[in-house]
């Protein structure tokens, strides 16, 4: 373990080996001595082909499903998967697996807010679903939460956009004492955890993101090697259902994979950076970052992480027009940061102000951002990209830089005395 101004670091993960490991999976030699991922287009398979047990019909099945499968079976230290064309239709597919009018328990209650919007605006007028969330993710939290037709509990691992650390281990405990399914959304920390390492019946993976590089959408679900029974159900369901995955994403998504370590570290190492340099900015009021030593998660973090991921948050003094300065400074320094509703893209750094974002889709009014999950109009999220940190933190400086001019302008127009946004930045 190390620190440096605050973030501590630490490194338990051989890299090499999973490299090694996702290429030997993903090198696939076919009949004419091809070397690459199989990218047959065909639906159809000659009965004569066929192995017991395999359909002939390639909406159930196509070799690429199968090496992408191995790749997020073997990252996530699962038994088997079944992909999804998104990582919301994985979370979808899942919670259908119970039966109507059935209760979950969502922990902790600041989850990917499109999930939460998935359970309470569709699958709660759909199948009669009853969602609980619980803020606090501990035993007796969910006891006081739990009723008679709980049948699942579902956490984040790391949480979008607050970056809370959930307590696996006491999910876990909880679960297997009341006989609920235990499922976890790993989308942020791929193989820097691994929920079914720690019991959980299932982890969820949002393909999309690490995997893909931003670049094809697509989820999967991966499960204990002792929970057979819920990946053959959920895989019928799956073929009776649709949602399939188009094999030339599976075949794109796990060639990217190959590189899925080396980005990864990248990611986390930019991060950790980021971190460090918006901690020394006078314009922040807090950062949330679980690699910071005073962190509130930090400390489980460090129990249950490799590494604390590609993503950081901070609340801004001066509000939401002082975020919005900074994005448009950011935006027009050159150093390849925007303003998005993403992460993990391979090249860009992507930033998210969530109350203009609500302003936009509409999803949730300021007041009720801030009173359920503590967003403020100045949170912003930095989803860090690859490159040179120096250039990222170059840009964001911009856009610190923007809000200050401001502030000089405003109190040059206000003759010398201040208005409430430049007091409050100066602070």
């Amino acid at each position: 373990m190390s620190q440096s101004n605050g973030v501590a670091t630490k490194s338990r993960i051989d890299w090499d080996e999973i490299e090694s490991k996702i290429g030997e999976i993903t090198t696939h030699i076919s009949s004419d001595g091809a070397v690459g991922i199989p990218r047959t287009k065909s639906i159809t398979y000659d009965f004569s082909y066929l192995k017991k047990g395999e359909s002939g019909y390639g909406a159930y099945r196509h070799p690429a499903w199968t090496i992408l499968e191995q790749v997020v079976s073997y990252t996530e230290g699962g038994d088997k998967a079944i992909l999804r064309n998104e990582g919301r239709s994985a979370i979808d597919l899942v919670v259908k697996l119970l039966p109507v009018n059935s209760h979950i328990i969502v922990s902790p209650d600041d989850m990917y807010l499109g999930t939460r919007a998935l359970l309470d605006e569709h699958l709660s007028f759909e199948t009669g679903l009853q969602v609980t969330y619980v803020s606090s993710p501990t035993v007796e939290a969910f006891e006081r939460a739990r009723r008679p037709n709980t049948r699942m509990l579902l956490t984040e691992c790391l949480t979008n956009p607050l970056l809370k650390v959930t307590d696996l281990s006491e999910i876990v405990r909880f679960a297997k004492a009341n006989n609920i399914i235990s499922v976890a959304d790993n989308a942020t920390t791929p193989l820097l955890v691994k929920p079914l390492e720690h019991g959980f019946d299932i982890s969820a993976q949002c393909l999309t993101k690490y995997f893909s590089g931003d670049t094809h959408f697509g989820g999967a679900l991966i499960f204990n090697k002792d929970r057979d029974d819920l990946h053959a159900t959920l895989l019928k369901r799956r073929n009776r259902g649709g949602g399939n995955m188009y094999a030339g994403v599976a075949a794109d998504i796990a060639e990217t994979s190959r590189s899925l370590p080396a980005r990864l570290q990248k990611h986390c190492h930019n991060t950790r950076l980021v971190a460090e340099f918006l901690k020394t900015q006078p314009l922040v009021e807090r950062v949330y970052y679980p690699g910071l030593s005073d962190d509130p998660g930090h400390s489980l973090a460090v129990k249950q992480f490799a590494d604390f991921g590609g993503l950081v948050s901070f609340d801004l003094k001066g509000g939401a027009d002082a975020a919005r300065r900074l994005i448009k400074g950011a935006r027009e320094s050159g150093k390849n940061v925007f303003q998005a509703d993403s992460f993990a893209d391979s090249g860009a750094t992507f930033l998210n102000h969530y109350y203009d974002q609500s302003l936009i889709l509409q999803t949730m009014p300021e007041a009720e951002c801030i009173q359920k999950f503590g967003i403020r109009p100045g949170f912003i999220r930095v989803a860090v990209g690859l490159g040179s940190a120096d250039r990222i933190k170059e840009g964001l400086a911009r856009g610190f830089e923007a809000i200050n001019s401001s502030n000089r302008t405003i109190v040059s127009f206000a003759g010398g005395s201040p208005t409430p946004l430049a007091a409050e930045a100066r602070r």
